[in-house]
C-alpha cells in the first residue's frame, strides 16, 4: 500500500465530507419538492428522514470499512463481497453517476446562479470550473487538503450568516409551522415519497471520507468524520429549509430552481441578495472540490482491482483528468433536470450494506455484527428501497 507524505486529520476528513453533501441538492430540491408537498412540516421532517437515513448509511460504512480496510468505497467493498467482475460495473456506475453526473450538476448550477453577471454561456462557465479545480487537485494531498478545509469552511459560516439573518426575518412568508391532520395525510402519498429521493440526493456523500481511507491519518479520524458531518449537515438543512420557506412562502418558492437567490433577495433585498446569490455559487466550488478529490480514487481503485496490483502513485492524475472529461462530457449533452433525475435514482448502496450480512455470516463462530448495526443497516435500506418503488411507480403511472 502507497505511504503518503501526508495524511488527512479530522478536520479535512469533515471539510470532504460536509462538503460532498452540502452541494446543489439543498439549493435546488425543494422548489421541486413544493410541487407535490405544501407545507413546511411534511417538507422538515423529510429533511430529518433524509438525515436519519444518512446516519444509518454511516454506521454501516464504518462496519465495512473495519471489514475491509481501504480506499474506494463500495467499488472495493463490492470486489470482497461478490467479486472482482461485480466491483468493475460497481466502480464504473459510482464514478459516473456518484461524481461525474454530481460534479456537472453542481457546475451547471454554479453557472445558472452566476451567468447574469457574465457574458458567457452556461456550459462555458461550469466545463472551466471543473477545469481549474481538477488541476488544482492534481498537485498534492496537502494542496487538496487546504483547499477543502477552507472552501468547506467558507461554506458553512456563510450557510450560519444566512440562517442567522432568515431567523431573525421572521416568518415573512406567512407559511403555517403547526403540524395538521391534513400534514400527517400527506407523509403517505406518492408525491412525497418522491419528493424523498430528492433528499437522499441532497445527502448522497456522507460516505466521501470513505473513498480516501489511505490518505486518513487514523481509523478513528474515518469514523468521526462520518457521524459528525452527518449531525452537522442534518441541523443546516433543517436550518436552512425553515428559512427558505418561512422567507419567501411556498407559492414563491414552488417549481424554482435558484431557491437560495429567491431566498435572499426576500431577506437581504433585490440588490444585497443578488450579490449573496453570487457568494451561494462559490459555495457549490467546494462540493465540486470534495468530488473531484473523492471520485478520482474510485477510478483509481477500479484500475488497481482490474490490474490487480496496487498503485504506488500519491495524486491519480490520469484518473482526475478522466472523470473531468466525463463531467465536462455531461455538462455539453444533458440538461440539468435530467443529471438531477439520474443521480437521485442511481446513487442508492443498499446493495453494498446488505453485504454486511453476507460477511457476518460468512465468519460463522466469529460473526460480530451487533444488533444496533443490522438494525440501522436494514433500516437504510428499507427507506432508500421504498423510494426508489414509489419513483418507479409513478414512472410506470406516467407512462400508461
Amino acid at each position: 500500500m502507497t505511504k503518503y507524505s501526508t495524511k488527512v486529520g479530522l478536520l479535512g476528513a469533515i471539510a470532504l465530507v460536509v462538503a460532498n453533501m452540502i452541494g446543489t441538492g439543498i439549493f435546488t430540491s425543494l422548489g421541486f419538492q413544493l410541487e407535490g408537498v405544501t407545507s413546511v412540516f411534511p417538507i422538515m421532517l423529510l429533511w430529518f428522514i433524509g438525515g436519519l437515513t444518512a446516519f444509518c448509511g454511516a454506521v454501516s460504512y464504518r462496519q465495512l470499512i473495519r471489514y475491509f480496510p481501504d480506499s474506494g468505497g463500495e467499488t472495493y467493498f463490492v470486489s470482497q463481497l461478490y467479486g472482482k467482475q461485480a466491483s468493475y460495473l460497481t466502480g464504473v456506475i459510482t464514478l459516473i453517476f456518484g461524481f461525474s453526473a454530481p460534479i456537472a450538476l453542481s457546475a451547471l448550477a454554479f453557472a445558472n446562479y452566476l451567468i447574469p453577471t457574465t457574458l458567457c454561456n452556461a456550459a462555458i462557465v461550469a466545463s472551466a470550473l471543473v477545469i481549474g479545480i481538477s488541476v488544482m487537485h492534481s498537485i498534492d494531498i496537502r494542496t487538496s487538503s487546504r483547499l477543502q478545509a477552507i472552501s468547506s469552511g467558507f461554506k458553512v459560516v456563510v450557510l450560519l450568516i444566512f440562517i442567522g439573518f432568515g431567523l431573525s426575518a421572521g416568518n415573512q412568508g406567512a407559511v403555517r409551522i403547526q403540524p395538521s391532520e391534513r400534514d400527517i395525510d400527506a407523509i403517505f402519498t406518492v408525491p412525497y415519497m418522491l419528493s424523498l429521493m430528492y433528499v437522499h440526493y441532497a445527502f448522497s456523500g456522507w460516505n466521501a471520507s470513505v473513498y480516501i481511507f489511505r490518505e486518513i491519518k487514523q481509523d478513528t479520524v474515518l469514523y468521526r468524520s462520518l457521524f459528525l458531518s452527518v449531525a452537522l449537515v442534518t441541523v443546516l438543512y433543517m436550518l436552512l429549509n425553515f428559512v427558505f420557506l418561512t422567507s419567501s412562502g411556498i407559492a414563491q418558492l414552488k417549481g424554482m430552481v435558484e431557491v437560495g437567490e429567491v431566498a435572499a433577495k426576500n431577506i437581504f433585498g433585490s440588490t444585497v441578495g443578488r450579490a449573496f446569490s453570487v457568494v451561494i455559487a462559490l459555495l457549490l466550488v467546494s462540493g465540486i472540490s470534495a468530488m473531484v478529490w473523492a471520485g478520482s480514487r474510485v477510478s483509481m481503485k477500479v484500475e488497481e482491482l482490474f490490474k490487480g496490483t496496487i498503485s504506488l502513485v500519491e495524486i491519480p492524475r490520469k484518473h482526475i483528468v478522466i472523470q473531468a472529461l466525463v463531467s465536462i462530457l455531461f455538462i455539453w449533452i444533458v440538461n440539468f433536470e435530467t443529471i438531477l433525475a439520474l443521480t437521485s435514482v442511481v446513487l442508492s448502496l443498499c446493495s453494498v450494506v446488505l453485504g454486511l450480512f453476507i460477511h457476518d455470516k460468512r465468519q460463522g463462530d466469529r460473526a460480530d455484527l451487533s444488533l444496533f448495526v443490522k438494525i440501522c443497516a436494514i433500516g437504510y435500506c428499507l427507506v432508500i428501497s421504498t423510494s426508489n418503488l414509489y419513483l418507479f411507480y409513478a414512472a410506470v403511472m406516467a407512462y400508461i
